[in-house]
């Protein structure tokens, strides 16, 4: 993956690692401490999406890239963070591709999808942004 620039410091660290900063940004703006797929689309673009479903084919990768990335590093699945913005709940395609992935990653899921997502999001909300980034370079 390519490196981005975090901020004037130059301090840079991978796509993933950027998106996964970038949600835990987000989460710190909302009371439910989650961010919606639309929300994070904004962040990262400074613009609303546009219409249609193009954008989510972009952003949908990105995120599968970025569960690969939190296995890898021993962090609970961050993805678990992104909501829909209308009525602030996970994508029910979303949880089970997050459960999936996890299953077939060997991770212990336990039999319930939901409590397994929800567990993941309660402990990527508790993770320090500057954590990420120095776990990114190591």
């Amino acid at each position: 993956m390519k490196p981005f620039a975090l901020n004037e410091t130059h301090t840079s660290v991978s796509e993933s690692a950027f998106l996964a900063i970038t949600i835990l940004s987000e989460i710190a703006k909302w009371d439910d401490r989650r961010v919606s797929y639309s929300g994070l689309w904004e962040a990262l673009h400074g613009e609303p999406p546009k219409q249609g479903n193009y954008w989510m084919k972009v952003l949908s990768p990105k995120l599968s890239d970025l569960s690969q990335w939190c296995l890898e590093h021993n962090l609970p699945l961050i993805g678990a963070l992104i909501v829909r913005k209308g009525d602030r709940l996970q994508n029910e395609a979303s949880v089970k591709n997050l459960y999936d992935f996890a299953q077939s990653a060997g991770v212990k899921t336990g039999r319930d999808p939901v409590a397994f997502v929800n567990q993941h999001a309660a402990m990527a909300q508790m993770l320090d942004i500057s954590f990420v980034a120095e776990i990114d370079q190591a």
